[in-house]
């Protein structure tokens, strides 16, 4: 019994669930088997690991049926007549948990019935249960379009003038409408992000074009509802990168930080935040400031932790790379400090090792931070990426030609090589390494014509908008 679907489903139910379970199947209500409850008790006995190798098939058999030859056929209907009531039992779990479900489900069964009284006084309930609900979003507006269509329904078999005169049609167009739009702006930014910082294909946007020609004429008034608003923002921020869009969608998060939820707010930091980093790829000193404000108030806020409940290694070691940039080291030591139990346990020390070295790189404390690297075991490339840009770095500071250039040679074959490396990120990488080789030789160079090679290189990275480390190169520019 082993490999069954039931023994899988029953391994994934809590202890209270199993007492639940065995409730409903010694319930008259939705079952009459005797054999059924006998074997649900069997199998609650050897719960939770079922290892037991009394659980072996011929030998349950026996138990539910002493003295009777073992009947594969029958073992087997009786276990998939178990494995219904355990989904069952899952189904009515939902349901219960869902309490909008219930209170529509119960509207139906009046409708249904002709109760017209019990009908309207319930509708009353579940409006006021809808309007309850604390963030409109897009479960609201569903909810308010499936009410309002219900209603509608009542009215059309019980008021003879509702057809001609039925303006619930114009409430429920208005709702499909919010709900509609909530959706298809989320996920074009979503598309938008993942096509513009991780994926390697492009996404087709449905209705782009079309809602912003909506919005400038009658649907210009769904532009009130915030969750309408904060996604339009976002999306025009991703799809146009107009600057403009940035402090709207930032102030907007100031001013509503209460009225939208946990994972709304962290989309808009999220999206704020991608912004930030693409304008200091393109050299805006200033955004590492505001990206790193972005993060303190993340932080802050306690919107910095994940689903589940933990911190990305590569949002921490964000925060901890642009914190330093933006002069802001000892937060930064504390945030380590604090904040390092809220990244995955096992990540947790590759990670806080990594946020060791850059501090110590700060502090030029260059041996030190060579010290940190070495003690990162982790392949992942977030890892290995960080750990040959930043020891790029060291090696540069301390003017050692021969490992400088052997890593440079490794880290180029480090990014050629890996195939899931997003062409946009190859690029960066790549104008990083050898705008690094030039400065380096440059550096080096002691020729009194050096200067204007130096000039020409540093406008050369000033205008290369697809490049990483470009504050840093330019800072070493000026250094020469």
């Amino acid at each position: 019994m082993k490999k069954t679907k039931l023994f899988a489903l029953l391994k994934t139910f809590s202890k209270a669930e199993i007492k639940k379970f065995d409730e409903l199947v010694c319930s008259p209500f939705f079952n009459k088997e005797k054999i059924l409850e006998k074997l649900a008790g069997l199998l609650r006995s050897h719960y939770p690991d079922f290892e037991n190798q009394e659980l072996e098939k011929e030998r349950v058999f026996a138990k539910l049926y002493p003295g009777k030859k073992y009947n594969d056929s029958l073992m087997r209907n009786i276990i998939s007549d178990l494995l219904s009531l355990a989904e069952e039992y899952l189904i009515l779990k939902r349901v219960n948990e869902n309490s909008f479900r219930k209170e529509m489900m119960l509207l139906h069964e009046f409708r249904d019935r002709k109760l017209n009284d019990q009908f309207l006084k319930q509708k009353l309930t579940t409006s006021k249960f809808v309007e309850k609900r604390a963030y409109k979003d897009e479960i609201y507006y569903d909810n308010k379009t499936e009410l309002s269509r219900l209603y509608s329904l009542f009215l059309k078999e019980t008021e003879d003038t509702f057809t001609r005169e039925n303006l619930l049609f114009q409430e429920a167009s208005d709702f499909i409408t919010a709900s509609f739009l909530i959706k298809i702006l989320y996920y074009n930014t979503y598309m938008l992000t993942r096509q513009s910082h991780i994926s390697n294909f492009n996404f087709t946007l449905n209705f782009s074009e079309e809602i912003d020609a909506f919005f400038e004429g009658d649907g210009i008034r769904f532009l009130e509802i915030p969750f309408i608003r904060v996604n339009y923002l976002s999306f025009k921020l991703i799809q146009t990168g107009d600057e403009k869009y940035f402090y709207l969608l930032k102030n907007f998060l100031t001013e509503h930080f209460d009225s939208i939820d946990a994972h709304e707010r962290k989309n808009i930091q999220t999206v704020l935040e991608n912004y930030c980093y693409t304008k200091v790829t393109e050299g805006r000193i200033e955004f590492v400031k505001e990206q790193f404000n972005l993060y303190k108030e993340s932080v802050e806020k306690g919107t910095h932790i994940g689903s589940p409940e933990y911190i990305s290694n590569i949002f921490f070691m964000s925060i901890v790379a642009t914190g330093l940039e933006a002069g802001e080291h000892d937060w930064i030591e504390t945030f380590i400090k604090e904040k390092i139990h809220d990244v995955k346990e096992a990540l947790r020390p590759d990670t806080e090792h990594f946020s060791k070295a850059l501090c110590s790189y700060w502090k030029k404390d260059y041996e030190n931070s060579i010290s940190e690297l070495t003690k990162v075991r982790s392949e992942d490339f977030a890892f290995k990426h960080n750990i040959k840009s930043l020891t790029l770095k060291v090696y540069y500071d301390l003017n050692e030609s021969e490992p400088f250039y052997s890593h440079i040679d490794t880290y180029k074959h480090f990014i050629l090589n890996n195939k899931s490396v997003h062409d946009k990120v190859r690029e960066q990488v790549n104008n990083f390494i050898n705008y690094s080789k030039k400065l380096f030789t440059l550096k080096n160079l002691h020729d009194s014509d050096r200067e204007f090679d130096i000039i020409k290189l540093k406008k050369e990275i000033s205008e290369n908008h697809s490049l990483i480390n470009k504050i840093w190169l330019l800072k070493k520019t000026g250094e020469i």
